[in-house]
């Protein structure tokens, strides 16, 4: 999937969860593997009323790229990203 429609259908999953009470406030995330690295979603983000541009992008190696700050568990990060899911 690419990156843009990837981003877009976190937001369309991330809304329909916390419209349906799944989560509340800044509670729980949301990751989707892309091409070249990992979406994830950003930290203390509700995900109610995400913005695409800021949902948190790492690369292969699990360094954060692009977007807002995330929290990255130690083992994803020595692990790295295997690609597409």
């Amino acid at each position: 999937m690419k990156e843009t429609a990837a981003r877009e259908a976190m937001v369309r999953l991330a809304k329909s969860l916390f419209d349906r009470g799944y989560s509340v406030g800044s509670s729980g995330n949301i990751s989707m593997a892309v091409e070249d690295g990992l979406l994830i979603t950003p930290t203390n983000s509700c995900l109610g009323f995400l913005d695409p541009a800021r949902i948190s992008k790492l690369d292969v190696q699990g360094r954060h790229v692009g977007g807002g700050r995330c929290h990255v568990n130690p083992d994803m990060r020595s692990s790295g990203v295997d690609g597409p899911a």
